[in-house]
Protein backbone atom coordinates (compact mmCIF):
# COMPACT_ATOMS: atom_id res chain seq x y z
CA UNK A 1 0.00 0.00 0.00
CA UNK A 2 1.21 3.49 -0.82
CA UNK A 3 0.17 6.90 0.43
CA UNK A 4 1.69 9.95 -1.26
CA UNK A 5 1.26 13.22 0.63
CA UNK A 6 1.90 16.24 -1.58
CA UNK A 7 1.36 20.00 -1.74
CA UNK A 8 -1.24 21.40 -4.13
CA UNK A 9 -2.81 24.86 -4.05
CA UNK A 10 -1.50 25.55 -0.55
CA UNK A 11 -2.95 22.37 0.97
CA UNK A 12 -1.70 18.84 1.61
CA UNK A 13 -3.38 16.24 -0.61
CA UNK A 14 -3.13 12.44 -0.53
CA UNK A 15 -2.88 9.98 -3.39
CA UNK A 16 -2.97 6.20 -3.06
CA UNK A 17 -1.82 5.51 -6.62
CA UNK A 18 1.82 4.96 -7.50
CA UNK A 19 0.96 6.06 -11.05
CA UNK A 20 0.44 9.61 -9.74
CA UNK A 21 4.17 9.93 -9.03
CA UNK A 22 4.60 10.78 -12.73
CA UNK A 23 2.49 13.92 -12.17
CA UNK A 24 4.46 15.20 -9.15
CA UNK A 25 7.68 17.14 -8.72
CA UNK A 26 9.91 15.82 -5.93
CA UNK A 27 9.75 19.26 -4.27
CA UNK A 28 5.95 18.98 -3.92
CA UNK A 29 5.96 15.58 -2.19
CA UNK A 30 6.04 15.89 1.59
CA UNK A 31 5.83 12.25 2.62
CA UNK A 32 5.43 8.81 1.07
CA UNK A 33 4.01 5.98 3.17
CA UNK A 34 4.90 2.45 2.08
CA UNK A 35 3.19 -0.31 4.03
CA UNK A 36 4.01 -3.80 2.78
CA UNK A 37 4.70 -2.33 -0.68
CA UNK A 38 4.57 -4.37 -3.84
CA UNK A 39 7.86 -4.56 -5.76
CA UNK A 40 6.42 -2.27 -8.44
CA UNK A 41 5.54 0.38 -5.82
CA UNK A 42 9.00 0.20 -4.26
CA UNK A 43 10.68 0.44 -7.69
CA UNK A 44 8.54 3.44 -8.67
CA UNK A 45 9.31 5.30 -5.42
CA UNK A 46 13.04 4.58 -5.70
CA UNK A 47 13.02 5.86 -9.27
CA UNK A 48 11.05 8.97 -8.24
CA UNK A 49 13.36 9.77 -5.31
CA UNK A 50 16.57 8.79 -7.08
CA UNK A 51 17.73 6.63 -4.17
CA UNK A 52 17.15 3.23 -2.61
CA UNK A 53 14.36 2.72 -0.09
CA UNK A 54 15.08 0.12 2.56
CA UNK A 55 12.71 -2.79 2.66
CA UNK A 56 11.40 -4.31 5.89
CA UNK A 57 13.83 -7.23 5.85
CA UNK A 58 16.82 -4.90 5.55
CA UNK A 59 15.50 -2.63 8.31
CA UNK A 60 15.02 -5.62 10.64
CA UNK A 61 18.61 -6.84 10.22
CA UNK A 62 20.21 -3.48 11.04
CA UNK A 63 21.90 -3.48 14.42
CA UNK A 64 20.71 -0.92 16.96
CA UNK A 65 24.12 0.76 16.86
CA UNK A 66 23.80 1.30 13.09
CA UNK A 67 20.34 2.81 12.82
CA UNK A 68 21.48 5.97 11.04
CA UNK A 69 23.24 6.23 7.68
CA UNK A 70 23.94 9.19 5.42
CA UNK A 71 24.89 9.18 1.74
CA UNK A 72 25.26 11.95 -0.85
CA UNK A 73 21.60 11.46 -1.86
CA UNK A 74 19.74 10.57 1.33
CA UNK A 75 19.62 10.11 5.06
CA UNK A 76 18.39 6.73 6.33
CA UNK A 77 17.06 6.31 9.85
CA UNK A 78 15.68 3.12 11.34
CA UNK A 79 13.83 2.56 14.57
CA UNK A 80 11.21 0.34 16.17
CA UNK A 81 7.71 1.51 17.02
CA UNK A 82 5.83 -0.10 19.89
CA UNK A 83 2.55 -1.38 18.45
CA UNK A 84 -0.50 -2.78 20.24
CA UNK A 85 -1.28 -6.38 19.37
CA UNK A 86 -4.36 -8.46 20.13
CA UNK A 87 -2.96 -9.58 23.49
CA UNK A 88 0.33 -7.74 23.98
CA UNK A 89 2.52 -5.05 22.45
CA UNK A 90 5.17 -5.82 19.83
CA UNK A 91 8.02 -3.97 18.12
CA UNK A 92 7.54 -2.99 14.47
CA UNK A 93 10.63 -1.88 12.48
CA UNK A 94 10.18 1.47 10.72
CA UNK A 95 12.53 3.10 8.20
CA UNK A 96 12.76 6.71 7.14
CA UNK A 97 14.46 7.77 3.90
CA UNK A 98 14.96 11.53 3.74
CA UNK A 99 15.93 13.13 0.41
CA UNK A 100 16.20 16.69 -0.83
CA UNK A 101 16.09 19.86 1.18
CA UNK A 102 13.66 19.08 3.99
CA UNK A 103 13.75 22.45 5.76
CA UNK A 104 13.91 25.70 3.80
CA UNK A 105 15.91 27.31 6.62
CA UNK A 106 18.52 24.54 6.83
CA UNK A 107 21.87 24.93 5.07
CA UNK A 108 22.63 22.51 2.29
CA UNK A 109 24.37 19.36 3.49
CA UNK A 110 26.96 19.94 0.77
CA UNK A 111 27.76 23.52 1.79
CA UNK A 112 30.53 24.40 4.19
CA UNK A 113 30.03 26.62 7.24
CA UNK A 114 32.59 28.99 8.73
Amino acid sequence: MIGIFYRKNGAIQVSESVRDLHDFHVEDVVWIDLIDPQDSELDAVESFLGTEVQNKAKAEEIESSSRFRETDNAIYANTNFLMPGPEEYYMEPVSFTIVGKTCPCAPSRNSSTR
